[in-house]
């Protein structure tokens, strides 16, 4: 059950991984379906970012005891953001794709770890338990808006 952002937020990060797995789990030989499945992933991973920098980072770097965590998050975001668009401009056949959509999956793995530990533990001590029931309307809203551009 999903109570406020960080719940969403993380239900989001395992959907997230979920595509990233069954891209990985056993390389497809079907270049198409790899494409379909990196547009899946797109649709998915860009909005969240998305949304995550417009509702959920700007409150953090408010506040001392989270403005570092936030800030590095904020950059990981952009080197994820950064990969995306090399792989956008790659094909599946290319050997190169499968090793850096490996990257790219450890990378945000790495990034959803951190942010689900400390990240989350100091928006729960900053941001009220009201406060990110009424993000969570907010971020969906968000991500709709986006994913519907895509």
């Amino acid at each position: 059950m999903v109570d406020d952002i960080l719940d969403q937020i993380q239900s989001e990060h395992k959907i997230i991984q979920n595509i990233f797995e069954l891209i990985l789990e056993e390389p497809i030989k079907d270049q198409q379906q790899q494409s379909n499945l990196f547009s899946v992933l797109k649709k998915n991973l860009l909005p969240h970012i998305k949304s995550e920098e417009k509702l959920f980072y700007p409150l953090l770097t408010e506040h001392s005891d989270t403005k570092e965590t936030a800030l590095e998050a904020l950059e990981e975001h952009r080197v994820a953001e950064m990969v995306l668009k090399e792989l956008e401009q790659m094909s599946p056949s290319d050997e190169r794709w499968i090793a850096k959509l490996t990257v790219l999956s450890e990378f945000v793995n790495h990034h959803i770890e951190e942010k689900e530990d400390a990240v989350f533990k100091g928006a729960r001590d900053i941001i009220p338990q009201e406060e990110r029931i009424n993000m969570l309307q907010s971020f969906a809203e968000s991500e709709e808006s986006m994913k519907s551009t895509m």
